[in-house]
């Protein structure tokens, strides 16, 4: 029966096959919704292995990020501004990473909060987490990658195993090093227009994002590589396109919000 309901339900996808950028997409934007209030429960439900920093006894925190986020998405480069629930989850562990799950869940960790050095930074960082969830791009690589169906099962309450799985895999990186490297620079590009159309709003310096790439390309030499180069793999053109993307916009002036940036990482725990 599970199995007919799903070949049921794959010609229904299929009626719904590209994006509003025009790219090939076996998935609804409703399935996008659904499939993130999946991982994003299995993700709360799971405090081990995602320790969540508890909104009540830190508004502080959220409240910054959550202006952050309400900034960048009065962008009117935003598709899905008013389609999905836009939430922003902090994971309470030492790792230097940020995912975005399908429907507009993002999930930074304190670890990744702790190393970056400005507003300005952060500000490109979870703009680039937003393009991912806004331009589709978990879903668009499951179609690529022949996973419709595993997806559908997911979202049909169907296997929980996958579920875990998935969540596990979006944090560790594991999927994302799949990804086609046009996602990545997409995110990039995107993530610095994002910013440059908020300026009236908040004068972030839009480019900042390329200062986080470089220091943590530095940390990949020394014992370790730090975990959001996993997820997001970095190569020689990543900075060289923001750069290049950023003397298109005019090289526009913005600011770093540094002192802004050490009172909010103070109030870290």
């Amino acid at each position: 029966m599970k199995k007919l309901l799903l070949v049921c339900i794959l010609p229904i996808v299929l009626l719904f096959g590209c994006t509003k950028d025009k790219k090939v997409n076996f998935f609804t934007v409703q399935q996008d919704i659904k499939l993130g209030e999946q991982l994003d429960a299995e993700i709360q439900s799971n405090t081990k292995e995602y320790p969540l920093l508890d909104r009540a006894k830190n508004p502080a925190v959220y409240s910054y990020l959550e202006a952050m986020r309400d900034d960048i998405l009065s962008s009117n480069l935003i598709f899905h501004r008013s389609d999905f629930t836009w939430k922003v989850t902090v994971i309470n562990k030492n790792v230097l990473n940020a995912f975005a799950a399908p429907g507009g869940k993002i999930y930074i960790y304190t670890g990744l909060l702790k190393n970056v050095k400005s507003s300005a930074e952060l500000a490109g960082i979870l703009a680039h987490e937003i393009t991912h969830a806004d331009r589709r791009h978990s879903t668009q690589q499951m179609t690529k990658n022949n996973m419709v169906n595993i997806a559908l099962s997911v979202i049909l309450g169907q296997d929980s195993t996958a579920l875990k799985n998935m969540a596990k895999q979006m944090a560790s990186g594991a999927a994302a090093l799949a990804w086609s490297r046009e996602y990545e620079y997409e995110a990039d590009s995107m993530a610095v227009d994002f910013v440059y159309s908020i300026r009236s709003r908040k004068n972030y310096k839009c480019d900042a994002l390329t200062d986080f790439f470089k220091r943590m390309d530095a940390s990949s030499t020394a014992t370790y590589t730090p975990e959001w180069l996993q997820t997001h793999p970095l190569d020689s053109k990543r900075i060289a396109r923001v750069n290049g993307h950023f003397v298109k916009l005019g090289s526009p002036a913005g600011d770093l919000f540094t002192s802004e940036y050490s009172s909010f990482v103070a109030k870290l725990p």
